[in-house]
């Protein structure tokens, strides 16, 4: 397609944020190179107008909260791959709705889903 709009379900958005939780392996296979992977989730920085991109890394959303880093892949319509690398967690969410406030240069719900992920395996 043109720019986005490819039908998926959960499991097969939760088995990309696997892919990118572990370096860019499906298993023993390696899909993407690992390399790729860590650009992919690494600030863009400074541009040569001063501007100085944190949240934003290649087609992933950065951020931190409640003091773990985190890398989104975030759909046009409230989809959303959370992955928290240090806990080893990967959240999705299907959606049909996507609040436009934003916390940070990010989604607020991003950040609300985040508190639910955690939510479930703090117990």
């Amino acid at each position: 397609r043109n720019f986005a709009a490819f039908y998926s379900t959960a499991l097969d958005f939760s088995k990309v944020g696997n892919m990118t939780l572990n370096g860019g392996m499906v298993g023993s296979t390696r899909v993407v190179s690992e390399d790729f992977i860590r650009r992919m989730t690494t600030p863009i920085g400074e541009l040569s107008d001063g501007t100085d991109i944190q949240h934003y890394g290649y087609q992933t959303w950065l951020g931190n909260h409640r003091g773990h880093a985190f890398h989104a892949y975030i759909g046009l319509h409230g989809q959303y791959i959370i992955c928290i690398p240090d806990l080893n967690l990967v959240y999705t969410r299907l959606g049909f709705e996507r609040i436009k406030k934003k916390h940070m240069e990010l989604d607020v719900q991003i950040f609300h889903s985040i508190d639910i992920a955690m939510g479930m395996v703090e117990g």
